[in-house]
C-alpha cells in the first residue's frame, strides 16, 4: 500500500527541478495569467447566459470575433479598459473599477 507524498515534499521537490518557480515576480506573472484566465472565463458565462454568440458581440463591439475569443481566453493583452467597459454594455451590464490598497478600497468606476 502506498502512502503517497504529503504537498510540502511535492513542493520542496517542484523548487529543487525548477528553482525559477520560488521567484516572486514569476509567481506573481502566473497569478495574473491565472487570474485572467479565470476572468475571461466567468465572462464567456456571462454572454452565454444573456444569449450571445462571440460573432453578434463583436459586430456591437466592432472588433474581431477573434478579438472576443482572446478577452474570454484571459489574454490580459486583449482585456483594455474600454474594450472590456463595452464588452459589459453589450451584455447589458456595466463595468465597476475598485482600486485596493489594504483595507481601504475606493470604486473609481
Amino acid at each position: 500500500m502506498s502512502t503517497g507524498r504529503n504537498w510540502q515534499d511535492v513542493k520542496a521537490e517542484a523548487h529543487r527541478r525548477h528553482p525559477e518557480l520560488a521567484d516572486p515576480e514569476r509567481q506573481a506573472k502566473a497569478r495574473a495569467e491565472l487570474d485572467a484566465y479565470v476572468a475571461g472565463h466567468h465572462l464567456r458565462e456571462l454572454r452565454k447566459a444573456v444569449g450571445k454568440t462571440q460573432a453578434e458581440l463583436a459586430k456591437v463591439l466592432g472588433v474581431s470575433q477573434s478579438r472576443i475569443s482572446q478577452i474570454e481566453n484571459g489574454k490580459i493583452e486583449a482585456m483594455e479598459l474600454e474594450t472590456l467597459r463595452a464588452y459589459a454594455i453589450a451584455l447589458g451590464g456595466h463595468l465597476d473599477i475598485t482600486v485596493s490598497v489594504g483595507p481601504h478600497s475606493v470604486k473609481v468606476a
